[in-house]
């Protein structure tokens, strides 16, 4: 986020919430800049700028439902006067997603087919074998 004003803000706080069917419960404590500050312990001067994060777990709902919507206000305190409050941001984010290949695919039916042909080659094999030994004269 980004102080647009002319004036320290203290207490800078982001509110997150989790439309449903995302459970709150599955989202992690937010913390600001790269020394992960504790959300609402944020102070941030005029003009500058601090990227908070968290980390949401998806439900089983959230994966029938196909995505999850995630909406964040910003507010702090300034000097003097009232609080502003940021626009709300809002952010849907896909959960059905086809699973990346790895490696090779195994092709069942032609690996059963070679089976099956060589079970076959080895009865065919053991038959020939006790008829040669069945003609030999003792």
């Amino acid at each position: 986020m980004t102080n647009a004003g002319t004036v320290t803000l203290t207490g800078v706080t982001v509110t997150d919430a989790l439309v449903a069917p995302a459970d709150p419960a599955g989202l992690e404590p937010i913390t600001c800049g790269p020394d992960r500050t504790p959300n609402g312990a944020v102070t941030l001067p005029a003009a500058a700028t601090v990227t908070c994060t968290t980390v949401y777990t998806a439900t089983k709902a959230d994966l029938r439902n196909g995505s999850v919507t995630n909406t964040a206000t910003a507010t702090g305190t300034p000097p003097a006067g009232p609080a502003p409050i940021a626009t709300e941001s809002r952010l849907t984010i896909p959960t059905r997603v086809r699973l990346p290949v790895t490696g090779g695919s195994l092709d069942i039916p032609l690996l059963a087919g070679a089976a099956v042909a060589v079970l076959l080659l080895g009865v065919a094999l053991i038959l020939v074998t006790r008829r040669r030994r069945a003609r030999r004269p003792a």
